[in-house]
């Protein structure tokens, strides 16, 4: 009698890190190789309106996801965003960090810099989720 659930390591072909599951492998590809993957449409500059579709996303799924603590998805739904302004620093620092993530396609370090980058610096006055 064989073991229908054995595992077995998958290797990424672009950096050979070894994964124990498929969930683990697909996780990875799509945190540092997503860029990569054939078929992906073509990265879009950074705009106003880019950034409001990819905010306007990210907090509606965190409300509609119930993988997240009701006390998070009650807290979003109170925020709201306030646009920046074309030629702000928010917006600047925000796009620099984006392009770096379009060419690397790291997104532990996009997070990583957007925290270090654009939270600290933030004047809650003129930027709000």
């Amino acid at each position: 009698m064989t073991n229908s659930a054995q595992r077995q390591e998958i290797v990424c072909h672009d950096c050979g890190k070894k994964n124990k599951t498929r969930g683990g492998y697909d996780r990875h590809r799509d945190a540092k190789h997503n860029n990569q993957r054939e078929g992906l449409e073509q990265v879009q500059q950074l705009s106003l309106r880019v950034l409001a579709e990819i905010i306007d996303r990210a907090v509606r799924c965190v409300k509609e996801r119930k993988v997240f603590a009701e006390n998070l998805r009650k807290e979003l739904s109170n925020y709201s965003y306030e646009q920046l302004q074309e030629d702000s620093n928010e917006l600047s620092a925000i796009k620099a960090i984006y392009e770096g993530y379009t060419r690397n396609g790291d997104a532990e370090k996009f997070y990583g810099k957007y925290h270090a980058t654009v939270t600290v610096n933030t004047d809650s006055q003129s930027y709000k989720l």
